[in-house]
C-alpha cells in the first residue's frame, strides 16, 4: 500500500514539475508576445537573376530570370512584375548624381506566380501535394529589347521586380552602355559597387 502511494506521489510531483518549468517557459518567452511586424519592404522580390545584356543593330537586348524569394530569402510570395529603368549619362559623374534621374521605360508582368497558385489549387483540389508543384518554366524567363538609343550614347540601366502592394525590389546590378550596335561596350556593375567609384 505504502509503495504505491509513494508511486502516486511521485507522479504528481513530476506532473507539477512540469507544469511549473512551462509556465516559467512562457514567461521567459514574453508571454506568447509576437515578434514586431516586419516593413512591407521585407517582402518585395529579391533581384532578378539570370541576367545578360547585349548590344545589336535593332538596340539593347536584355533577358533575365524572375526572382524566386523575397529579401527576406524566403520563398517569393507575391510579384506584380519589373521596370525597365534608364539613366542617359552625359558624363561620367551622372551615373552617381541623383539629380540626373532615371526614366521608366517598360513595365513588364510576371505571371509566373499566378500560374504557380492556380496549379497548387488544383492539386490541392485533387488532394495531391502542392510542394512540388511547377509550372511552365519559361513563364519565369522575360526579354526587353530597347530600341530607342542612339549611336555612341551611353546609358545606364537597372531592372527593377516590384510586388502588388507597388513595394520595388533590388535592382542589385547597373548596367552600363556605350551603344555601338553589335560592337556595344557593356559593363555591369553591383550597386555597391558603383558607389565605390569616383570621376574627375
Amino acid at each position: 500500500m505504502s509503495r504505491i502511494f509513494t508511486f502516486q506521489s511521485t507522479v504528481k510531483l513530476r506532473s507539477i514539475t512540469l507544469l511549473l518549468v512551462g509556465i516559467a517557459a512562457m514567461s521567459l518567452s514574453g508571454c506568447g508576445k509576437y515578434a514586431p511586424p516586419l516593413p512591407p519592404e521585407s517582402f518585395a522580390p529579391a533581384r532578378v537573376r539570370e541576367t545578360s545584356v547585349v548590344g545589336s543593330v535593332s538596340g539593347v537586348q536584355f533577358a533575365w530570370e524572375s526572382p524566386r524569394v523575397d529579401q527576406r530569402g524566403d520563398e517569393l510570395k507575391t510579384i506584380e512584375g519589373y521596370l525597365i529603368e534608364r539613366k542617359h549619362l552625359t558624363r561620367e559623374s551622372d551615373l552617381l548624381d541623383s539629380d540626373v534621374e532615371y526614366d521608366q521605360i517598360a513595365t513588364l508582368e510576371d505571371q509566373y506566380l499566378v500560374e504557380l497558385n492556380n496549379r497548387r489549387d488544383i492539386a490541392r483540389a485533387e488532394g495531391k501535394p502542392t510542394r512540388r508543384v511547377e509550372p511552365n518554366s519559361s513563364l519565369m524567363k522575360f526579354t526587353y529589347l530597347d530600341s530607342t538609343v542612339s549611336p555612341g550614347e551611353r546609358y545606364v540601366y537597372r531592372i527593377v521586380p516590384f510586388n502588388q502592394g507597388g513595394e520595388k525590389g533590388q535592382s542589385g546590378i547597373l548596367h552600363i552602355v556605350t551603344f555601338q550596335g553589335e560592337r556595344s561596350e557593356i559593363q555591369s556593375l553591383e550597386t555597391n559597387e558603383a558607389e565605390e567609384l569616383t570621376f574627375e
